[in-house]
């Protein structure tokens, strides 16, 4: 049986998966448009964390149904304040925070509520159960930075380019970004100096790309290159840092 502290990171990066590279542009107009949109990205949630937590799913289940419940009510509840009020920068990055604190904290509850009912009591050491061999608390770490970055450096390149572009990043920059990230990452866990020279390589040649003449989209690739970098230096350094 899932330990509580694993069963609370398994969900979690449940979440993660669902909220970020499987949360489409296309899956956040239509979120905006329709309930159907919104019951759609809920179960994404569900069908993900599903997987994650297939081994104990015959005593788990009433937990998925809660997360997925919850989670439409939470993203309903934003789009709709949000539909209201129509909040510029600051506001959507207070939004996102709200969002996804409100997300963690309920994933937390039904862990806990979960643990209670099943006669579980207090935080167990993570990895006592089929997912041992992984660090949980290091691959939510590496999943924010290569995945949920996207939505935090959109909010900061908007409104350092005083722009408003929804449905913000386009295809190609937001999976771009989480494939540069997550290779750069990658190479700087194998070797700090290989991954600062593929890295600078590579932004040589991106630079040499943009076209002459354009500054605005000169200065929105090449800032959107620098937060992708701060985001791999960052996950590198927290990755370290967490594992001692």
């Amino acid at each position: 049986m899932a330990e509580l502290s694993e069963l609370f990171f398994l969900l979690l990066v449940g979440h993660l998966i669902a909220d970020f590279p499987l949360q489409t542009n296309k899956l956040v107009a239509w979120k905006k448009t329709s309930k159907y949109g919104i019951a759609a990205h809920s179960m994404v949630g569900v069908i993900v964390t599903g997987a994650l937590i297939l081994p104990y799913l015959d005593k788990l289940w009433p937990a998925l149904i809660a997360i997925g419940l919850t989670h439409y009510w939470i993203d309903g509840w934003k789009i709709n304040v949000e539909k209201k009020k129509e909040p510029g920068f600051k506001g959507q990055l207070s939004y996102f925070i709200a969002d996804q604190v409100l997300h963690i904290f309920v994933i937390f509850i039904i862990a806990n509520a979960t643990s209670f009912f099943l006669g579980q009591r207090g935080l167990n050491v993570i990895g006592q159960g089929y997912l041992s061999h992984f660090d949980l608390p290091v691959v939510i770490v590496l999943i924010w930075f290569i995945f949920g970055q996207s939505v935090l450096n959109q909010v900061i390149l908007n409104a350092v380019l005083n722009e408003m572009r929804p449905p913000f990043f386009t295809g190609a920059e937001r999976y771009g970004g989480m494939l540069f990230r997550g290779i750069g990452i990658g190479l700087c866990l194998v070797n700090a100096w290989l991954g600062i020279i593929v890295i600078a390589a590579f932004l040589v040649a991106l630079n040499l790309r943009v076209p002459q003449g354009r500054k605005y989209w000169g200065r929105r690739y090449r800032l959107g290159m620098a937060l992708n970098v701060i985001s791999i230096v960052a996950g590198t350094v927290v990755f370290h840092f967490w594992r001692g």
